[in-house]
């Protein structure tokens, strides 16, 4: 390992970082950079009074880096990011603050990062400093045009708004958007309406809007000449800006295994170094390096630079200048030090995805892509061209193995089509990435030329999309992995090490495949270890999902079979069951839903549906009786057999799943003659496994709770109440409650939702009555689970 001491340094170093992020081992700051520099100095004495000794010094060095590591890392989290509020909402707030940067403008939208200085609220002025980003949306482009010229980095500014807490792991396995936006320094959101202003109150030069205007200007180059999709694809790829590549897009792009050529990269510095080189090629060697080390050093502060362009450029610039001194290039340290450069900067890269993925793709490639390649010319292949095919097959295996742990990690999807696809793709992008660098050098000598080359760029994505929607689109193209942890990545990457010293000592090709096969038979045996189930088999699991304002209970039951009880709302800008509810059922390896209960007709608990109906996964659904003078149940009706699903109205029922059995207590029919609301017309399930039962009640109200304790009285009784219509005053009465006598109570309601949801008066209710409860509004989806004998919460977040 002495012939990569940077290699070794920032392994080291790395280990530092991790161990101070998960252990938190250093409190005093100041007695630990004592100890340090002690120990710095203990070293140079034993260097100079001891030079025979030099061998002890490696563990002391090491030691040294590794603390580095930790106390660099220590030192740059010293103030955790946080929410700096109480409430989760603070409505009606004038800011003050500094901008820090603009992203690139979207059809109708901005976004930018305020450095906070003061709010003032209708309470008072608020003194407090932290980072805000500021989501400005529905704007006409005269307004977006307007405010663009107000938010220049450095310029203060005043803007009116509703500042909020960034969602956080709501659900089971979702993305944890708060940790993603504490990490990067930004502590709270702030929403801008249309009654909301915003004003300049002084400008202020700054260097880094000679940056952001040549973004801005590149951005409207390609929106000027390029069709919407190209302009927004080459935005993403060439100025690392995905905002226009829409959620469904990306998908297909996982799914095909090729997501990796969204990010700017290796790929496309490759290109500009081949550029740039052609370009300075009448100078002289010396004068062409410089050239293309500025024009390197260019793209990465227009790209922002993100770890996988940094790590990039700084490779080419080492690659450069090794070739000039006439020097050996050592991939492992030159990779090493961009590493160490990135995580010095900001140690945070570390558990960055892209800085993840970009460098375990070329570490593999540089480690495991010479063994294919001196496999290939083994066998002698006389056609250059299929020489240079499995060439370039074998450096996307090799880039594939590296990032095989965090592809499923981030994704929880393994593409097996992505060998395939990336022979397609890659060169296709290729020439996409070229086409759109020629475009913008040509516009300011002829638009006409680089129109020319943008029509060409239109049709080249066009070409490439549908091919990737042809691939990634199908059910065969990948295998959703769920059970995935960091524990067996790191069985991966010790499998993977410990075979690439192993495989090279074997001599016989039946030894080598042998070892192969047994290799991955390990791997598939010691990624079981740590498996689990959320929602275990025999047992009863009832999991009402947080879907913001509305209801959605997801059942397992004892056999395995599964209903969901509503699905939330759906709009043009989010549907719950396309964004919150597919991907948990997902991660919960719930194929398909055998019971689906509408409750009654109200946005907020059947819209959500209908994404699951187009999927195909509801294999029966159960509603209320249809109310013709209801346009919105006359058109949902149609919907439902237009989809062909199986459908039936409420009535008093038994639905029999295994031990347990579901009881549907609303007649839908005899109670028309009732005059009720369509709350009222809620369907009210008890469920019961062994002595243990749930009443879930829909948005039922006081008329209808009347009615059902006249009927059941005794039977209403129940160990869990979900809390009727999310909480509200016009529910829950007191009578209810004596019939239905709850330990426990569950509450789905939206953070801080516009109808107050769940009202003091049914929370004092609750409590006067020393009954437990649990709400989705603070504490995200709630879990219990029944073994038919007793009841448990379960807390997901542990």
């Amino acid at each position: 390992m002495n012939r990569f001491p940077v290699v070794n340094s920032i392994i080291i170093f790395c280990f530092g970082i991790l161990a101070e992020s998960y252990f938190k081992f250093i409190t005093d700051k100041t007695i630990f950079v004592i100890g340090t520099l002690l120990i710095v100095s203990t070293i140079i004495f034993l260097i100079k009074k001891f030079p025979f000794k030099i061998k002890i010094l490696n563990p002391l060095i090491y030691t040294i880096i590794f603390l580095m590591g930790a106390l660099h890392f220590g030192l740059d989290k010293n103030d955790t990011v946080s929410y700096p509020f109480n409430t989760a909402r603070l409505k009606n707030a004038a800011v003050f603050g500094k901008v820090k940067s603009v992203e690139l403008p979207q059809k109708n939208k901005l976004k930018f990062l305020l450095s906070v200085d003061s709010i003032h609220t209708q309470k008072g002025k608020i003194k407090r400093k932290f980072n805000l980003l500021c989501n400005l949306k529905e704007l006409s482009n005269r307004k977006q045009n307007a405010i663009l010229q107000k938010i220049r980095i450095g310029n203060s500014i005043k803007i009116s708004g509703s500042i909020y807490k960034p969602r956080n792991r709501r659900n089971p396995g979702e993305f944890n958007y708060e940790e993603y936006l504490n990490r990067n320094d930004i502590a709270a959101l702030l929403s801008f309406g249309r009654k909301d202003s915003l004003s300049l109150i002084e400008e202020e030069p700054n260097l880094y809007n000679i940056v952001a205007d040549a973004r801005f200007e590149i951005n409207r180059i390609f929106k000027e000449l390029n069709n919407e999709k190209a302009s927004g694809f080459l935005k993403g790829i060439l100025l690392a800006d995905r905002g226009e590549i829409d959620f469904s897009t990306r998908e297909k792009f996982v799914n095909a295994g090729v997501v990796h050529i969204l990010a700017v990269s290796g790929l496309h510095v490759g290109f500009i170094v081949l550029i740039f080189i052609v370009i300075s090629s009448r100078f002289n060697l010396y004068i062409r390096s410089a050239i293309t080390i500025i024009g390197l050093l260019a793209f990465l502060i227009i790209t922002n630079s993100p770890a996988s362009v940094v790590r990039a450029s700084i490779m080419g610039v080492t690659l450069i200048i090794t070739f000039l001194l006439n020097r050996k290039f050592n991939s492992y340290n030159a990779l090493a030090i961009a590493a160490l450069i990135i995580l010095i900067i900001d140690p945070m890269e570390l558990f960055n995805p892209g800085f993840q993925l970009s460098f375990s793709a070329v570490l593999s490639i540089v480690a495991i892509y010479p063994i294919f390649s001196r496999g290939i010319y083994k066998f002698g292949i006389k056609n250059q061209w299929i020489n240079k095919l499995l060439l370039f097959f074998s450096v996307s295996l090799a880039a594939q193995i590296g990032t095989l742990p965090f592809t499923i990690l981030y994704f929880n999807k393994l593409s097996i089509i992505a060998l395939f696809a990336n022979l397609i793709v890659i060169p296709l992008v290729a020439i996409i990435v070229s086409t759109g660098i020629v475009t913008l050098i040509f516009y300011p000598i002829s638009k006409w030329i680089a129109g020319v080359y943008a029509y060409a760029n239109d049709v080249l994505v066009s070409w490439l999309h549908y091919f990737v929607n042809f691939a990634g689109g199908t059910s065969i193209s990948h295998i959703n992995i769920f059970q995935f942890s960091i524990l067996d990545a790191l069985i991966f990457y010790t499998l993977i090490i410990l075979g690439f010293y192993l495989y090279r000592s074997l001599l016989s090709p039946k030894a080598k495949v042998l070892f192969i096969i047994l290799l991955s038979l390990n791997f598939a045996l010691l990624i079981q270890l740590d498996n689990s189930k959320l929602l275990p088999d025999n047992k009863l699991s009832i999991m009402a999902i947080d879907i913001g304002q509305g209801d959605a209970t997801l059942i397992k039951f004892q056999n395995n079979q599964t209903a969901l009880v509503d699905a939330g709302n759906a709009t043009k800008s989010f549907d719950n069951g396309e964004m919150v509810i597919y991907p948990l059922l997902q991660r919960l390896e719930i194929d398909s839903i055998d019971y689906g209960f509408i409750t009654h007709v109200d946005a907020d608990h059947y819209r959500g549906f209908f994404s699951l109906f187009k999927k195909g996964i509801i294999k029966k659904l159960y509603k209320p009786v249809l109310d013709r003078s209801l346009n919105k149940d006359l058109r949902l009706d149609s919907l439902i057999r237009a989809e062909k699903i199986p459908l039936k109205y409420y009535h008093n029922d038994i639905i029999s799943f295994g031990n347990v059995r579901l009881y549907v207590l609303n007649d839908s029919t005899s109670l028309k003659t009732m005059n009720l609301s369509t709350n009222d017309k809620s369907g009210i399930f008890k469920i019961e496994y062994g002595e243990t039962s749930f009443l879930l009640t829909g948005d039922a109200g006081f008329k209808i709770e009347k009615y059902l304790v006249n009927k059941f009285n005794k039977f209403l009784n129940s160990d869990v109440l979900k809390v009727g219509h999310h909480g509200s005053k016009h529910s829950t009465s007191k009578g209810f409650l004596d019939a239905v006598n709850p330990k426990m109570s569950f509450i789905s309601a939206g953070v801080i939702n516009r109808f107050n949801h769940p009202t003091p008066e049914v929370i004092s209710l609750l409590e006067s009555r020393d009954i437990e409860i649990h709400r989705t509004d603070l504490s995200g989806a709630i879990i219990y689970q029944s073994d038919g004998e007793q009841i448990e919460f379960i807390n997901w977040r542990e």
